[in-house]
């Protein structure tokens, strides 16, 4: 075999793997157009009217909600409810989102010591609380004391997305029913009236 023929060879063997490559591209392309989207449509179509009924109903709903180092924040009512999408053509991403409050109620608490003070703001900033901090140094600069005033307010995210690499979807929930994040991968069959 000459030389020209190994490198046809090469080229041919190279060609039939791209091509592979576009046609795996073209049917995980045509799968999420066929049946990804429009169960995303779905439940965007389900969370809308969802939404929509829970903000004119206005309904009292409560939640309490326990904080790891400041303690129990009871009766906090939901609201702001917010629905969301990255494209409305191509939705491969829905975010709803609301919160939990009780407007004006705060937790005050005081925290001695550089690691304890590091671990609290780190559990609250992971959280998505929000909450002020007066900090009180020693001569040396190290953090010695801190005052914390924590709202009491909790963020709530629930996050569907399509991936289209793995024809799934993720369902990620934060801060329901407690503190915290979840994660849930689902085949795209499962994403259906009976997970709603």
């Amino acid at each position: 075999m000459s030389l020209l023929d190994q490198l046809k060879q090469e080229v041919d063997t190279r060609k039939k793997a791209e091509e592979e490559i576009q046609q795996k591209i073209k049917a995980r392309d045509e799968f999420y157009r066929k049946d990804m989207l429009p169960r995303m449509v779905n439940v965007y179509n389900y969370l809308d009217e969802l939404v929509k009924t829970l903000d004119y109903l206005d309904r009292d709903i409560r939640a309490d909600y326990f904080i790891q180092g400041v303690g129990e924040f009871p009766d906090l009512r939901q609201s702001n409810y917010r629905l969301s999408v990255d494209s409305t053509q191509n939705m491969k991403r829905i975010l709803l989102s609301f919160q939990c409050d009780k407007e004006g109620e705060v937790t005050e608490l005081s925290l001695k010591g550089e690691k304890l003070i590091e671990q609290q703001v780190s559990s609250l900033l992971g959280a998505k609380l929000e909450f002020d901090q007066k900090i009180r140094h020693t001569t040396s600069g190290r953090q010695k004391e801190t005052t914390m005033i924590v709202k009491h307010f909790v963020p709530i995210a629930i996050v569907i997305e399509a991936d289209v690499d793995t024809s799934e979807f993720s369902v990620r929930v934060h801060n329901l029913p407690k503190l915290g994040s979840s994660k849930q991968v689902l085949p795209a069959k499962d994403m259906n009236e009976t997970f709603m």
